[in-house]
């Protein structure tokens, strides 16, 4: 006979609560249908496009040039539009996320209120 317990999460909001939740499932249960993955999947995607937008948006607030500018923002605008998730892509972003106008935007993200709850 399988024993169950009951645990009650307390924390405030964003403190992980739903995170440490799937996680033990995870690792504790057989883990995740697939429509929970690929809901999950799309909701992480949709985060990382978020971020993007906000990063493209803070290059122009901090003064920064950067060239490839442009190319991104059309670029990554559509990636986030039409939910374009594929290895070209991850490529371009990875690519964008690796540059050096972005590491300059995480290291003054105190001065783009958008960018202070972005983790490097």
């Amino acid at each position: 006979m399988k024993s169950s317990s009951n645990l009650l999460v307390l924390g405030s909001g964003d403190s992980g609560k739903s995170t440490f939740i799937r996680q033990m499932r995870l690792t504790k249960s057989n883990g995740f249908t697939q429509e929970e993955s690929a809901f999950f999947k799309l909701s992480i995607f949709q985060n990382i496009c978020e971020i993007l937008e906000a990063l493209l948006n803070a290059i122009p607030k901090l003064n920064l040039e950067y060239e490839d500018t442009l190319k991104y923002t059309e670029t990554l605008k559509e990636i986030s539009q039409k939910n374009l998730n594929n290895k070209e892509n991850e490529m371009i972003v990875k690519e964008f996320l690796n540059s050096k106008v972005v590491k300059e935007c995480l290291n003054r993200k105190t001065e783009v209120p958008e960018l202070q709850d972005t983790a490097q």
